[in-house]
């Protein structure tokens, strides 16, 4: 529920003072959505408008939004973000309608378990939806962060995230245990 998203996400941007950033995806397994009654085949636009929904609430003095799934008014969306205009979107995105989500909606584009070549590719496809979907300035540019496949990285391998643009990295450890 993106009311309650909202506020619990808000919550932790104040407790965490001001360094919340929300990743959100739609999801790509079915089974999930049948499991809690969720229609699979409409969660793009039901992820749009989930998105400015929590916007208004974050950035509104008096939050309305009006859509297809969800709509609401008379709300005192309590506690606000502490970060201005609001905590930075990120969206793990791997498909051209996510990519145009992402460039129109989106801070930053997120990509898990990509080696530099499908990080290039994605970050392509992040051009080419661009150049057909308006972006507001207001977002500032595109930030790019990517978790590496699992395993040892080098300093090669950082540099070329960082030649693609990519401004942050989030390893993902192998260790199975507290002593590893």
């Amino acid at each position: 529920n993106p009311v309650v998203l909202a506020k619990e996400m808000a919550s932790l941007d104040v407790l965490s003072k001001g360094r919340l950033i929300l990743g959100v995806g739609v999801g790509y397994l079915k089974p999930e959505f049948d499991a809690i009654g969720a229609d699979f085949a409409h969660r793009g636009a039901r992820m749009d408008e989930y998105l400015d929904a929590i916007v208004a609430l974050w950035t509104q003095p008096k939050p309305a939004f009006a859509g297809e799934t969800i709509s609401l008014a008379g709300i005192d969306a309590q506690p606000r973000p502490l970060q201005r205009p609001h905590p930075p979107i990120v969206i793990g995105a791997t498909t051209p309608p996510a990519w145009r989500r992402t460039v129109a909606r989106a801070n930053g584009w997120y990509g898990f378990a990509m080696d530099p070549d499908t990080t290039r590719r994605q970050i392509e496809g992040l051009a080419v939806a661009a150049r057909g979907v308006e972006r507001p300035a207001a977002l500032g540019p595109l930030a790019y962060t990517v978790t590496p496949p699992p395993g040892p990285i080098d300093r090669d391998t950082v540099a070329r995230y960082a030649d693609l643009g990519v401004e942050r990295l989030v390893l993902l450890p192998l260790a199975r245990s507290a002593d590893e």
